[in-house]
């Protein structure tokens, strides 16, 4: 299955996907050690909110550094004003 964020699967997540090719975020690429941070926090972590719509992406619950680079590099285009694909609202 494929979709936005797929829990246990940063493989098949679109986010990750496009994070790691560098489409993502559009200021700038992440560091190699920022893109395995998100597959592994995806990959171990990452659940969704109960009743979440599917594609919907809640706020990340993982670690603190997950959450900090998804803030810090991805609201821009993914805050609350505009939650771009996936919708999510960091």
């Amino acid at each position: 299955a494929n979709g936005w964020i797929v829990p246990g699967s940063s493989a098949s997540s679109t986010m990750n996907q496009r994070v790691a090719s560098g489409q993502m975020p559009p200021v700038g690429p992440l560091s190699s050690a920022e893109v395995q941070l998100l597959a592994n926090w995806v990959d171990t972590q990452f659940q969704p909110a109960p009743g979440a719509s599917p594609g919907a992406s809640p706020l990340p619950t993982g670690p603190l550094t997950a959450t900090q680079i998804l803030s810090r590099r991805c609201a821009s285009c993914h805050g609350a004003s505009s939650p771009g694909d996936g919708g999510i609202n960091y």
